[in-house]
């Protein structure tokens, strides 16, 4: 992988972490509510960000 590339997959793998560290404290805040409807997206919330970490782990393989 060429420098640029480097770059912009670093770069991108810094926003997807900056998008799941986000998703992982909103579904904390909202585990301070009570409801059904927000336990459930808390739970997807939390579901999400885990997709979104696996998604990076495969990104720093393929660098």
């Amino acid at each position: 992988m060429n420098a640029a590339a480097d770059r912009e997959a670093t770069a991108i793998i810094e926003e997807l972490n900056r998008i799941r560290r986000e998703l992982e404290s909103v579904a904390l805040e909202l585990k301070g509510l009570k409801g059904i409807s927000v336990d459930y997206c808390s739970r997807r919330l939390t579901q999400i960000s885990s997709e979104y970490s696996e998604v990076i782990q495969m990104l720093y393989r393929l660098r």
